[in-house]
This record gives C-alpha cells, structure tokens and sequence, in this order.
C-alpha cells in the first residue's frame, strides 16, 4: 500500500500539467484552428486600436488620445504590451500590426482560464483531495468553452450575440 500512495504523489504534479495543457491545447485549437478571426468584431477592434494607441503614446497619453476609452487602466497595460508586440512583429515581418494584435487578443481570456483552472486544481486537491482538485480543474477548462460554440454555425453565434 505504501508503494501505491507513492506512486500517485510522485505522479501528481504531471496529472496537473496533463490537465492544464490539454485545456490550454483545447483553447488554442478552438481559437486558431477551429474558430479563427472569430469574436466580436466591434470588441476585437476597439481593443485592437487602443492597443496600438497604447503601444504609439503610452499609458500616459492614452485616455487624451484614444476614442471611447473608457476601461480602467488595469487590463490597458495587456493591451499595451500586445500593442508593443504587434508593432514588433510588424516591423520584422511585415504583416500589419493590426492583424498580429487581434490574434493576440485572445491570448490573455485563454491563458487566465488556464490559470484559473490551476487555481481550482490546487484549491480543490488542499480542500478535497488530489481528484476532486483534477475533476475541478478538467470540468471547468472543457464546461466554459460552451456547447453552443461548437454546434452553432459562426454567423448564427454573432448574431445571438449582437441582439442579446
């Protein structure tokens, strides 16, 4: 018994990565392979243009300079970095940096999801065991991608979405 007990604590770190990387795989394949330049394209903008904004003037002159800025500036400094990176790539490839930051923008959504499910895994395992921490973690990286993601076409999602 104590050579099974064993066995599962020394396995239980790569169960975590196991579980957080495939949620993380699933994302990533869902948001650049399955449903590419998908998301609402007023919000894709908005963001993608301050993000620019952000990466031409800085935090300092944004609120003086963007149209309709009126988020606080805690998620504007992601956005400035995403703006830094597209104009970054933009000038090495040559692909506009607008188009490099709107594939961005999903990365943030995806990669705090993940974190979140670390989050529940190590809550989960401290309070209820090492499976329900897993159980926890697995459910909510694959329950909050949606049903209606994957069954419903994409021009029948953004409509839903523009008379909500």
């Amino acid at each position: 018994m104590g050579r099974a007990v064993a066995t599962v604590r020394r396995s239980g770190p790569w169960t975590v990565v196991a579980v957080l990387g495939g949620g993380l795989a699933l994302r990533l394949g869902l948001a650049y392979v399955v449903f590419p330049g998908q998301g609402l394209a007023g919000d894709m903008g908005l963001f993608a243009s301050w993000a620019e904004t952000l990466a031409r003037v800085g935090p300092s002159g944004f609120y003086a300079t963007a149209t309709s800025a009126n988020y606080p500036p805690g998620y504007l400094y992601v956005l400035w970095l995403l703006g830094s990176l597209g104009g970054a790539v933009d000038s090495l490839t040559g692909t506009p940096s607008t188009d490099v930051v709107v594939a961005l923008l999903k990365l943030p959504p995806i990669l705090a999801d993940v974190a979140t499910g670390g989050l529940l895994a190590w809550a989960g395992a401290r309070w209820f065991g090492r499976r329900a921490g897993m159980l926890a973690a697995a459910l909510y990286l694959t329950a909050t991608i949606g049903p209606h993601l994957v069954t419903l076409p994409p021009q029948v999602r953004q409509s839903r979405r523009e008379h909500a």
